[in-house]
């Protein structure tokens, strides 16, 4: 009951403080950064028929209806035996298939994931014209993502939908082992661009109210919480 009443409280927040990207506080904030970093699902990119993100886990094996539940379970397992604030694709797979002993047979499965994956993300056509648009004026891009995917495959879903990374750095949570909502993924994106002491000059662009919006205003950084 209070974590449904946490999510209403949530959406309701998203809606009253969520702007799309033609809002003209966007274009000040922008104007007033010197690093722009986006985030990726919902914002970015659009998963394409579904309505949650674990409904791709139909899609991977539609004829075998225990799988989503199963998939959904060696997540949160996974995710409970790790210390790391974010887990891997793997490690997920590892924990679904105990009996996949061989590396390549962990790695056959996977793939199949990554490429419905890759099968139903679309671009959000006003970001991606968004996105283009702080480019041209100069601006240092960079992505930022909670997610389980590494980076390689993140940057392959980008650039399928039309997204140009030449020069733009991907931070992605799986590989740090760090999230957006704890603020810990955005302290090494800060780290690596060379902006600590300089968080004020870095914009987040996402839609998530905590883990886009509120994380990274805790550390100095300024964010704009988008709601298409």
């Amino acid at each position: 009951m209070i974590k449904t009443l946490k999510t209403r409280i949530r959406i309701i927040l998203t809606k009253l403080l969520g702007k799309d990207f033609s809002n003209p506080s966007l274009t000040r904030l922008v104007r007033d950064s010197q690093v722009i970093s986006f985030d990726v699902f919902d914002t970015l990119i659009i998963r394409s028929g579904l309505k949650t993100p674990s409904d791709l886990f139909d899609l991977i094996h539609p004829d075998d209806s225990t799988f989503k539940s199963r998939r959904i379970e060696a997540e949160r397992k996974a995710r409970e035996q790790l210390s790391l604030e974010d887990i891997k694709l793997e490690e997920i797979y590892k924990e679904l298939y105990e009996d996949l002993r061989e590396r390549q047979e962990v790695q056959e499965a996977m793939a199949l994931e990554i490429s419905t994956e890759l099968s139903v993300c679309r671009a959000n056509p006003e970001a991606l014209e968004f996105f283009n648009t702080v480019r041209k004026v100069g601006k240092r891009v960079v992505i930022t993502s909670d997610m389980y995917l590494n980076r390689p495959t993140i940057e392959n879903i980008l650039t399928n939908c039309g997204y140009d990374l030449t020069g733009v750095n991907v931070y992605v949570s799986s590989e740090y082992g760090k999230t957006k909502r704890t603020s810990n993924l955005f302290r090494e994106v800060l780290r690596e661009e060379g902006m600590e002491g300089r968080e004020g000059e870095v914009l987040h662009i996402g839609d998530n109210l905590i883990a886009d919006y509120i994380s990274p205003r805790k550390i100095g950084m300024k964010s704009f919480l988008y709601n298409r």
